[in-house]
């Protein structure tokens, strides 16, 4: 196997870095139009969910991954790539039902339903909720309650030591 070139290395770092920073810059920066941003499952490729008219956020994403890029096309070709895909729900959005979720946490187990965690799951742009198993009736309640952008799956409960 041969060594990776120096250049690409450090390149391929900076931009990672780059990457790995730009979902906290875009949510506060872009928050009616940014979706979030998500590996597409090599590590070489990385999306930016985007809603609406992106003009502005993709140019600001251009300008902010510059530093970490070269004009060079052989060296280019092994660096991790960025390309953009519309969706339905900024993460601005995702964050704010995730929080409401959490904070209604005792008012749903206080109804039989058992919530164990909520986090946003920026591959599909929704808020999954993990909870104990529950009655088609509760199931219904959640959906209802807040909408398509919640994935419910059931969970066994967390082991105690």
């Amino acid at each position: 196997m041969s060594e990776l070139d120096p250049t690409v290395r450090e390149l391929g770092l900076k931009m990672l870095e780059a990457i790995s920073s730009l979902q906290t810059v875009l949510v506060d920066r872009f928050p009616a139009s940014f979706g979030g941003v998500h590996n597409s499952g090599d590590s070489h490729n990385f999306i930016v969910l985007t809603v609406g008219d992106d003009g502005d956020l993709r140019k600001f994403v251009s300008a902010y991954l510059r530093g970490a890029t070269t004009d060079d096309a052989a060296i280019l070709a092994q660096l991790p790539s960025v390309s953009f895909r519309p969706t339905a729900q900024t993460l601005r959005s995702l964050l704010d039902l995730q929080a409401r979720i959490m904070g209604e946490r005792d008012e749903h187990r206080m109804h039989g339903i058992v919530i164990y965690g909520v986090g946003v799951r920026g591959d599909h742009n929704r808020v999954v909720i993990m909870a104990a198993p529950m009655s088609d009736a509760q199931r219904q309640e959640l959906d209802r309650r807040y909408g398509a952008n919640v994935e419910i799956q059931a969970v066994s409960p967390p082991m105690r030591t």
